[in-house]
């Protein structure tokens, strides 16, 4: 279905919001959302993930980063937030989950939808690709025996050739937001149901995936080093060719 219309995440305007319990508020870009099948409509149930950032003493007057410095990342949904924090050499990971009214008086998510047409892998060479940016990926995600799951997300980079008539195209991509029953969990860095990864794709129903986990290495206790494969998934590509989100006329 090749240049069908539909809509998709607007991930250039996608937002969360949030007021601490200290009436500090916050804001960040959206970059990912996972959501189970059966609830992707469903704001409430849906978990989003934000950029990773370096920890800061906030409102500070001394010096601002904190020392030991250390980054994070912030995942949540309306009711539930997940803090993933990548600390240095010889101390323990400190990630954290919880409700959300253990920390803030409210977190709001804004998602809005972009006017977009789905594209196939033909419509990737390298003229149309720049033509349809920002392009973005959905992918649903059938579990055995499980409620499946939907993952969104934009495309940081694509590559795409034309070799002997054929086009080949692979995007590279994340971090995202997986399910933990996705992927094997036993050897990842999990933490409320979900673990980190970097996605890698080069068809349309399969992916790899390198993972947020221990390692051996002394000076890097954590790292995007374990190897995942999805199969039997479906990704969807999306792309606009102006930019225009669906509330504009």
């Amino acid at each position: 279905m090749a240049n069908d219309h539909s809509t998709s995440i607007d991930f250039n305007h996608a937002v969360l919001d949030w007021e601490t319990k200290d009436t500090s508020h916050g804001r960040w870009r959206v970059i990912a959302l996972a959501a189970k099948s059966e609830t992707a409509s469903d704001v409430e149930k849906r978990f989003v993930l934000t950029p990773m950032v370096m920890a800061g003493n906030v409102y500070g007057g001394g010096r601002l980063p904190v020392n030991p410095a250390y980054s994070y990342q912030f995942a949540a949904s309306t009711s539930r937030h997940i803090i993933f924090r990548d600390y240095g050499a010889g101390s323990p990971p400190q990630d954290t989950a919880d409700v959300n009214s253990q920390l803030f008086t409210s977190i709001k998510i804004s998602l809005p939808q972009r006017c977009a047409k789905r594209i196939l892998p033909e419509g990737l060479a390298p003229e149309p690709s720049v033509a349809n940016w920002p392009l973005s990926a959905r992918i649903s995600m059938p579990l055995t025996g499980k409620k499946g799951w939907v993952l969104e997300f934009p495309i940081n980079h694509i590559n795409c050739t034309n070799k002997k008539g054929a086009l080949e195209f692979q995007v590279e991509t994340g971090p995202l937001l997986i399910p933990q029953e996705a992927v094997v969990a036993s050897e990842c860095s999990k933490m409320g149901g979900f673990v980190l990864a970097y996605i890698f794709f080069n068809r349309l129903d399969q992916a790899d995936l390198l993972v947020f986990s221990p390692t051996t290495s002394a000076g890097f206790p954590r790292n995007f080093s374990r190897y995942q494969r999805l199969d039997n998934i479906e990704i969807t590509l999306f792309g606009t060719p102006d930019g225009r989100r669906c509330d504009e006329k």
